[in-house]
């Protein structure tokens, strides 16, 4: 009889915390991630660079040579891909028919530069179909890197006639949310262009390389390069950026959340608390173990807060149990007293 009098009491208890985890968030899974290593780079090749590029190229990588004078750096490349910039097209017609077996990419510098030609600029588009014709004849990839002005101009109309454009930011890099404010909305447009094209943003080497690495780390998803300019001045700072472009630090991950509510819209309705334990791998010092977190005071079915009055149901059960057991109880003095007076 006392068995089931517990059994009742227990069971008229409120809800408990078991139906509380059975609600429990499970842990957001990334998806399409993507790391700043992944990320092929684009760089201008110098004597003192030449090392550290063949001790850091993939195949995916640029070496890059700004005039044919600087050519025979390629020579030392060993891997990657071999760029040579051209600022007209009549240079690129004159030079690219001898270089068939020296480079694979027609890099055209279009901007507005006394070393190039008003009448490309003011035709881009027709410009940069000429060059397409150009790297088609002879089995080449076309890479145009054009100024600020030309970008926002003519950038998506010139983008499906281009293997890789190069978005120049060098001049505002210290200013990130200049170069996002760019950068972003023009990605955007020239992948609506050309959902094939490849798109890097051109630094210079003089910065803090941290910096920078956390600037291309904000625009990772809506790049495929960074371009890389180099100077003899600055060779320290290109072997620096180098090497943090490929070793990046890792980009903090949120955690779940460990213990969740709904808001309380309106007191008469029950609200369910959601407890999920935190991941004892990433405790740290002030952090609170799983058996002493506490959901909000005051949540039904809460440990440590208000209990929720009992189902009238189950303090019926209960009570009628206890009114049994009490009966048997008086039933039997009353049979043993009984027996006594008789003697």
């Amino acid at each position: 009889m006392f068995v089931f009098v517990i059994f009742a009491v227990v069971c008229a208890i409120p809800g408990t915390a078991v139906n509380a985890q059975t609600n429990a968030p499970s842990s957001p899974t990334p998806t399409n991630e993507k790391s700043t290593a992944d990320l092929w780079l684009d760089i201008s090749l110098l004597p003192p660079v030449v090392d550290d590029f063949n001790d850091h190229a993939r195949p995916d990588d640029i070496a890059r040579v700004e005039t044919p004078r600087l050519l025979p750096l390629l020579d030392q490349v060993p891997v990657g891909r071999r760029l040579l910039i051209f600022k007209t097209i009549e240079d690129a017609e004159l030079f690219v028919p001898r270089l068939q077996n020296d480079i694979d990419i027609i890099g055209y510098n279009l901007e507005h530069g006394p070393a190039n030609s008003p009448e490309e600029t003011g035709d881009p588009v027709g410009s940069v179909r000429r060059m397409r014709e150009l790297a088609d004849e002879y089995g080449m990839e076309l890479a145009i890197g054009p100024d600020h002005e030309l970008a926002l101009e003519a950038g998506a109309a010139v983008a499906p006639y281009v293997d890789i454009f190069v978005l120049q930011v060098q001049r505002v890099q210290t200013d990130p949310v200049t170069v996002r404010g760019f950068v972003l909305p023009m990605a955007q447009q020239l992948r609506q262009a050309n959902p094939d094209i490849q798109i890097s943003v051109q630094l210079r080497t003089d910065g803090d390389p941290e910096q920078l690495t956390a600037l291309i780390d904000s625009m990772k998803y809506e790049l495929d390069g960074v371009s890389i300019l180099t100077s003899l001045e600055t060779v320290p700072g290109a072997e620096a950026l180098i090497h943090e472009l490929r070793n990046p630090p890792p980009t903090p991950t949120p955690l779940p959340t460990t213990v969740s509510s709904a808001a309380v819209p309106n007191p008469a309705e029950p609200v369910v608390a959601t407890i999920a334990p935190a991941p004892m791998a990433q405790a740290g010092p002030g952090s609170v173990s799983p058996s002493q977190q506490r959901p909000p005071q005051g949540v039904p079915g809460s440990i440590g807060g208000p209990s929720a009055p009992a189902s009238p149901l189950l303090l019926a059960g209960g009570a009628f149990m206890a009114g049994v057991f009490f009966a048997g109880f008086a039933i039997t003095g009353l049979f043993y007293l009984y027996r006594y007076l008789r003697g």
